[in-house]
């Protein structure tokens, strides 16, 4: 019995003893693969972090383009804002009757200020003995010194104009006519306060000038068939634009440079007449001085003929004295 307890504590320490001797490979391999699992991990870390911040730094720099869009948009947004603000006080000044005849009058006075020089125009000038004036007119010269005032007014039916290039957009034959006629009546009643208001001969010229502001507005104007012929037949009215009265006040200019020398002609010929004879007096002037050069020229060409007469006898002197000395 005792035996067998003895072998069993051997075949125990034997199984012991091998089971230490495996235990020492299986924990190396078991130390190499907890090491080789902590470097993976290292490594997996690092590069998911590398990863996660260069996905970070690809957001922070795709948010910053979002922003920087969005800024323009706003900026776009606020800038679309002020030119509708713009539009919308553009168009309150079009509709506003007195606000669309200052405009028209202001770029009316620019033209002449451009063209004419003050005093040959002048602004709100009393044609007629009332109250009424008209906004510009020309100072032309009459007789006795007296001026003669070819009045121009400015008008802009914006409303009727308008009217008829919106029915002309969207082609509407009928709107057409109808526009078309309310302009045409429109700028017929114009002609007719221009005349009956400003056109006074001899005070003023015989017609008047009716301006209209924009170059579309007066091409539709001329387009319109007899408009302008029944206006200068029935109210002695011409119709300009910018381009046709910028030609028009050139001509003025041309015309008054003429009569400004023409008018001082008689003054010029005065002078040269004054020029003539004094360039006579310079003559005979000349003629005398030339004159007494002359004269003086002859006195001095004798003094040196006596001159050399006395030099002769002086040397015949001298010879003499050395003759004797010898």
């Amino acid at each position: 019995m005792i035996i067998l307890i003895v072998l069993a504590v051997l075949i125990l320490v034997g199984v012991l003893s091998c089971l230490v001797l495996l235990m020492g490979p299986l924990n190396s391999r078991i130390e190499a693969l907890d090491r080789g699992n902590r470097e993976d991990f290292a490594t997996n870390r690092l590069e998911v972090g590398g990863a996660v911040a260069g996905m970070g730094r690809e957001t922070r720099e795709e948010l910053e383009r979002i922003r920087q869009r969005l800024s323009e948009v706003d900026k776009a947004i606020g800038e679309m804002r002020s030119l509708a603000i713009g539009v919308s006080d553009l168009k309150r000044i079009l509709t506003n009757v007195r606000a669309r005849g200052m405009l028209g009058e202001l770029q009316l006075e620019r033209l002449l200020e451009d063209i004419l020089v003050r005093g040959q125009y002048e602004k709100n000038v009393a044609v007629r003995r009332t109250a009424e004036r008209v906004e510009f007119a020309i100072r032309l010269p009459g007789e006795n010194g007296n001026p003669v005032w070819l009045p121009i007014d400015a008008k802009f039916p914006t409303e009727d104009y308008e009217a008829l290039r919106i029915a002309q957009d969207v082609g509407d034959r009928i709107a057409i006519d109808s526009c078309g006629n309310r302009l045409d009546k429109r700028i017929r009643q114009y002609g007719r306060e221009i005349h009956d208001k400003y056109i006074e001969p001899p005070f003023t010229t015989d017609f008047g000038i009716l301006y209209l502001p924009t170059e579309g507005l007066y091409m539709e104007v001329i387009r319109r068939p007899g408009l302008l012929e029944g206006l200068q037949r029935e109210w002695s009215i011409t119709v300009v634009g910018p381009t046709t009265l910028a030609g028009f006040l050139n001509s003025l200019q041309m015309g008054f440079r003429t009569l400004a020398i023409q008018q001082h002609s008689s003054e010029v010929w005065e002078t040269l007449s004054g020029i003539r004879s004094e360039f006579g007096k310079y003559r005979d002037v000349l003629q005398k001085v030339m004159d007494k050069l002359q004269e003086t020229e002859r006195i001095v060409e004798s003094g040196l003929v006596r001159t050399r007469v006395i030099e002769k006898k002086l040397a015949a002197v001298d010879k003499a004295e050395i003759d004797l000395l010898s």
